[in-house]
């Protein structure tokens, strides 16, 4: 004889877990329309303003574990995907755009080096400070030639690099963007140099962040 099963349905007509669950009220169904009201009203401020010819954007991308756009087009993430939209942006004739990209963690060419970074993500403070240090430069360059002006960021990471992205932003916020040419006065509590000139002071900088699937795995738990 065939053994039955008998199972309990909940008021969804699923059957019964032990997973509590409930129907959502008019009330709360309500609270997502209020959610979507309050986006609408927010105001985002204007990263590049194309009337203002003193105005540029720097985009600093970073990408996940294992995800190198150059080395593998192939398998390009959103923030590879970015990239490439921005450079055909800059060849349409953006010229105030600007945009740094640096591959994720476990994309070296020694085994050991790929294998290990790959699983602990040890160089993730490496790259935040590579792309400060790459930020830094261009914006020089920019000053160089236009000393009026004015930079904004734009940071954006996936994986592994989004989890760097909070750490660049930092970065940016607490050192600025110095005038190097001006020399340094002296040493902060943190090892860091103090400039005689900013062009940007410490957190002047307008900046936004795009994060997605952030994970900090690792060496980055450290930061928590």
């Amino acid at each position: 004889m065939d053994k039955k099963i008998v199972l309990q349905l909940g008021e969804d007509g699923l059957p019964l877990d032990d997973v509590s669950h409930y129907a959502a009220t008019a009330e709360q169904l309500r609270t997502y329309e209020q959610a979507a009201e309050d986006l609408s009203r927010l105001k985002v401020p204007q990263l590049l303003d194309r009337a203002d010819p003193h105005s540029y954007l720097i985009v600093g991308l970073m990408d996940g574990t294992g995800n190198d756009a150059k080395k593998d087009p192939l398998h390009a993430t959103n923030v590879a995907k970015f990239a490439d939209q921005l450079e055909k942006l800059k060849e349409a004739g953006e010229k105030r755009l600007y945009v740094e990209y640096i591959e994720g963690a476990g994309t070296q060419d020694n085994p050991l080096e790929k294998a290990l970074d790959g699983a602990t993500g040890r160089t993730s403070l490496f790259r935040a400070e590579e792309m400060y240090e790459r930020l830094k430069t261009q914006s020089q360059e920019i000053f160089q030639a236009d000393p009026e002006a004015k930079i904004a960021f734009h940071l954006e990471g996936f994986s592994r690099g989004a989890s760097q992205v909070p750490l660049l932003a930092r970065m940016i916020d607490v050192r600025g963007i110095p005038d190097p040419d001006g020399g340094i006065r002296g040493i902060d509590a943190n090892g860091q140099p103090i400039y005689n000139r900013y062009h940007q002071r410490p957190g002047l900088t307008p900046m936004t962040v795009g994060l997605y699937d952030p994970v900090a795995t690792g060496y980055m738990e450290m930061f928590d």
